[in-house]
């Protein structure tokens, strides 16, 4: 029987991305987990010994040279800060683990050959550096200051990328995000959005770096501020050396907020009800839960659909072909915005219908049959186009 949890059986599976975003997760972790420890007692010090030791296991299994780059970059910064803050060596106990992650990280930077023993990390095919480059160039000239749009990169390489490329291996290999997650802002974004976001970088690593310097908590307070502050950095640094996808993302912006939580200025704010707070707070709780049910309804019927896109995909593995189709005819039916449903259906209608037109003596009935398996190919090719007609696949069916 069908189990969702077939889903998960793969040895490379996560929640976030390729092992090199797992890698890079570990390295902006570590450096906050390895100076906490510091600052807490008890069972929570325990803890974080124990997610440094996890997060660096995982970063020395997968091997990671960008990683190993953007991890030395974050306990380089806590060893900065520790020099630069504190004169007394019994102050600077904390600084030796951080020492012993930029040895590790540098040792792992020169000797890249993968450790006897333990499994091969899969392969990522990524773009150089030097060709996300030549697209920054191009895409200035072409969009300056807001650039093409978020998500677009995919189409952008594909009208941008060096003419050489079409002579290698990787001719019809689609990119949708570059090397470096700082360059992918500069094409998606423009000038403008790239500025913006490097502004930010700096701006807090400055005024970060100033308040951590020059405050006189030498505390578990300052720790905290100074670990949030090195994560930053590792975090920064990987997303000068690799991509950013969702999960990346959304743990760079979540450590920024930390930062400006620990460095920033402290202001006392008042927490009395206003008399128009329940009303309001009862209607916002009304809408929360409409739009919550709703979603639930809609993510639902996307999840039944994709289960049943995949029993009707083993299905059709399995040689039974009719039954499979008409698994993934009703997921399309459930979910008719994913041209992936619609693109697969018709080469799955195309290929039953040559398989009838292939016998030597045809009834009536068979004929009809594979007529209509050509006309369902060729309906759900056209939905296929119409449902993302930027999709070169979608026309290629």
């Amino acid at each position: 029987a069908f189990t969702v949890f077939q889903l998960y059986q793969g040895s490379i599976f996560n929640t976030a991305g390729s092992a090199n975003s797992v890698a890079m997760m570990c390295s902006a972790i570590l450096p906050f987990c390895l100076m906490s420890a510091f600052a807490v007692k008890g069972i929570l010090r325990w803890l974080y010994w124990i997610f440094s030791a996890a997060l660096l296991a995982i970063a020395v299994l997968i091997n990671f040279s960008s990683a190993w780059l953007a991890l030395a970059a974050g306990v380089a910064a806590a060893l900065v800060l520790g020099m630069l803050k504190f004169k007394n060596k019994k102050d600077l106990g904390w600084i030796s683990f951080p020492l012993i992650a930029l040895v590790l990280s540098i040792f792992f930077m020169v000797f890249r050959n993968q450790l006897p023993g333990f499994p091969k990390a899969p392969v990522e095919v990524l773009l150089s550096m030097q060709a996300e480059l030549n697209l920054v160039r191009d895409l200035i000239l072409h969009s300056p200051l807001l650039g093409t749009g978020p998500g677009t990169f995919i189409f952008d390489y594909a009208k941008f990328h060096q003419l050489g490329l079409n002579s290698t291996a990787f001719w019809d290999t689609r990119f949708a995000s570059g090397a470096s997650g700082i360059l992918d802002w500069f094409i998606t974004k423009g000038v403008l959005g790239g500025l913006a976001f490097l502004s930010a970088v700096i701006t807090a690593i400055v005024f970060s770096a100033i308040k951590l310097i020059k405050s006189k908590d030498t505390g578990p307070d300052w720790i905290i501020g100074a670990a949030v502050f090195s994560s930053f950095i590792a975090v920064v640094a990987g997303q000068a050396f690799y991509y950013s996808n969702f999960t990346l993302s959304f743990l760079f912006w979540i450590i920024l907020a930390g930062l400006s939580l620990f460095t920033g200025p402290k202001k006392k704010i008042s927490i009395a009800r206003p008399a128009f707070l329940p009303p309001a707070l009862s209607l916002f709780f009304l809408l929360a839960v409409i739009l919550g049910a709703g979603l639930v309804f809609l993510g639902g019927q996307k999840y039944i659909a994709e289960v049943n896109y995949l029993q009707g995909v083993n299905m059709v593995n399995s040689g039974n072909s009719n039954q499979g189709m008409e698994k993934i005819l009703l997921a399309a039916q459930q979910n008719p915005s994913m041209d992936l449903y619609w693109r697969n259906l018709s080469q799955l209608y195309l290929s039953q219908a040559k398989q009838m037109a292939s016998s030597a003596n045809l009834s009536d009935d068979q004929k009809k049959k594979a007529q209509s398996g050509m006309s369902n190919a060729i309906a759900a090719a056209n939905q296929a186009v119409a449902v993302d007609p930027a999709n070169v696949e979608n026309w290629n069916v």
